[in-house]
């Protein structure tokens, strides 16, 4: 089991924005958490093959604390929990934390990429 760090994603836009990626993921991997409070406009994106998983976006307000201890799912401007089941799923985060990290629920023959964006 590995732990996916987030790698910055350079683009022609770095003065005003930020990308990460969580690359490559599979059902055995977990995710290290990404210190991105200073961003207010959060956007996360996935892609690949889900093989049955569902891949959620937690939080955590705990800047006092690397790595943080406490997660909570975050939500979408609708208030839904952000879930993405399927390839090339995109949603808007309605909370601002400190702290952002995907979580997996089950399924087997997952490679998934993660995106974070933010500005």
């Amino acid at each position: 089991m590995a732990l996916i760090k987030p790698v910055r994603v350079k683009t022609p836009f770095d003065a005003d924005i930020l990308v990460y990626k969580w690359p490559n993921a599979t059902e055995n991997d977990t995710f290290e958490a990404l210190a991105f409070g200073r961003q207010t406009d959060v956007t996360m994106q996935t892609e690949g093959i889900f093989g049955g998983a569902t891949y959620a976006l937690e939080g955590s307000l705990e800047a006092e604390t690397d790595p943080p201890t406490k997660f909570v799912a975050l939500k979408d401007p609708q208030g839904i929990a952000i879930a993405h089941a399927t390839a090339d799923s995109i949603d808007s985060v309605q909370e601002a934390v400190y702290w952002y990290r995907p979580a997996r629920t089950a399924g087997s023959g997952v490679d998934v990429t993660i995106y974070l964006f933010g500005k």
